[in-house]
């Protein structure tokens, strides 16, 4: 078992959601010096707790689930462990007399995208989860990087989590046209659950682009955005014209990535109104216009 890829990060996983963070780097120091056997005794008085299915243990009423913290970052600071979820947030303007308090629900990962997008340099941020089924809450500071250092995926079935993870490791083993195969499949048979299938759509595209392998990613981009129309998310479409812009400019077809760019500067604003993604796309649009020797 211990060979098999997508093992050690279940465990991990399995671990932090039962016995918290800290208690599992220790856990995985200590089995880590072990043999299999002995590893394997060790963890028998916590298998019931460790394989429980993922549906019926981990997946709380909606939310998105943390998958890793930042050592040393704000989400660490205030709190946050892999493993929580965090359901909804609360941000309160206080750079003025008249501040104005804002509020929302964060059902899937393009939601809580959009608040570290908008509002992590802008003020606190109060975020509500659970660990454990039980409630907690955490107070987010404002971070100059806009970068809270916490990266969360959406809740999965125990056999998607599994196939999510193994291509993960797959990837970070240098195995990645095998591991993106595994989240392609898998997106695919996820499309009845849009959330889902799109961020991992889009996930497959930044990762593809990252490797220079230009057709595959915009490959998958087409095929979020065609799930992100089912989404109804503004946020999730603009962003993905943004990365399909990215990985234009990368095989220098600045032409492309002016027209992506521009699209997703359409639906910032036309959803999102002044928002900090239409300055994004806005600013992208004007260094693509400036490479192509554009001055207008």
């Amino acid at each position: 078992l211990a060979r098999r890829p997508g093992w050690r990060e279940m465990v991990h996983s399995r671990l932090v959601s039962v016995f918290g963070q800290r208690a599992q780097r220790d856990a995985m120091r200590l089995f880590s010096l072990l043999t299999l056997r002995a590893a394997s005794l060790a963890l028998l008085p916590f298998l019931p707790l460790i394989s429980q299915p993922a549906e019926a243990r981990e997946k709380p009423a909606g939310g998105v689930g943390v998958e890793q913290v930042t050592p040393g970052g704000a989400a660490e600071k205030a709190g946050i462990q892999a493993g929580d979820a965090l359901l909804s947030w609360v941000w309160t303007h206080g750079l003025s007399a008249n501040s104005s308090k804002v509020s929302g629900k964060i059902e899937n990962c393009f939601d809580w995208n959009l608040l570290f997008v908008e509002r992590a340099q802008r003020g606190s941020v109060g975020v509500s989860g659970e660990r454990l089924e039980k409630p907690v809450k955490f107070e987010l500071p404002s971070v100059p990087s806009g970068d809270w250092g916490v990266t969360v995926r959406p809740w999965m079935g125990e056999r998607d989590l599994k196939e999510y993870l193994t291509g993960k490791e797959l990837w970070g083993k240098g195995e990645g046209e095998k591991g993106l195969a595994l989240w392609r499949r898998l997106a695919e048979g996820a499309e009845k659950g849009p959330s889902l299938s799109c961020w991992l759509y889009l996930k497959t595209g930044d990762a593809w682009v990252k490797e220079r392998r230009w057709e595959e990613g915009q490959r998958a981009y087409q095929d979020a955005l065609r799930v992100a129309g089912a989404l109804k998310s503004d946020f999730a479409r603009c962003r993905i014209w943004l990365s399909a812009g990215k990985g234009y400019e990368g095989q220098r077809e600045l032409q492309k990535a002016e027209a992506a760019y521009r699209k997703a500067a359409e639906i910032a604003q036309g959803g999102l109104g002044e928002s900090l993604m239409l300055s994004l796309a806005l600013n992208y649009l004007g260094l693509v216009a400036e490479k192509r020797g554009d001055p207008e």
